[in-house]
């Protein structure tokens, strides 16, 4: 059940900007099993001859002037698995489930009509429902809008 949250990013860079330990990229390095030493490759930077999950392999560190490698931070490679999960879900069209727990006690049959409400508003079901209910039920892309009502403008 989420409520009101929240979060303070304030000191997230300077707790972050520790790199990745040696001793354990070379405990991954030190795997017999190939996709634990693939991610060891990764956590390193180095390009790497296996096929990673999915077919996919990003590097996590950069080169610097001159050629030199960088290592790239903890927070640095938060960022970058950041940006690259942002990317893939701009790139879908995702559809949710939404779950709600009907009871405290998660017991069949029981419903609490309260707490089920709490629960939809937060996850702003209700809003959706009221804006819908409004006259608006549609979204247009901006692309779509410009087709549609181009001629009224």
């Amino acid at each position: 059940l989420a409520g009101p949250m929240q979060y303070d990013t304030e000191t997230f860079v300077e707790k972050n900007k520790d790199e990745i330990p040696r001793e354990a990229t070379d405990l991954l390095l030190s795997s017999t099993n190939q996709y634990v030493r693939l991610l060891a490759d990764l956590v390193n930077g180095e390009p790497s001859d296996n096929v990673g999950l999915h077919g996919a392999i990003s590097g996590s560190s950069s080169r610097m002037k001159g050629g030199m490698q960088k290592k790239t931070t903890v927070g640095g490679q938060f960022t970058k698995q950041l940006r690259k999960l942002r990317d893939r879900i701009d790139n879908t069209k995702p559809h949710y489930i939404r779950c709600l727990k009907p009871n405290p006690e998660l017991v069949p049959n029981n419903y609490n009509a309260i707490m089920i409400t709490e629960q939809l508003r937060y996850a702003g079901v209700l809003e959706a429902v009221r804006v819908s209910r409004v006259g608006y039920p549609q979204r247009y892309g901006h692309d779509q809008f410009v087709v549609r009502y181009g001629l009224l403008a």
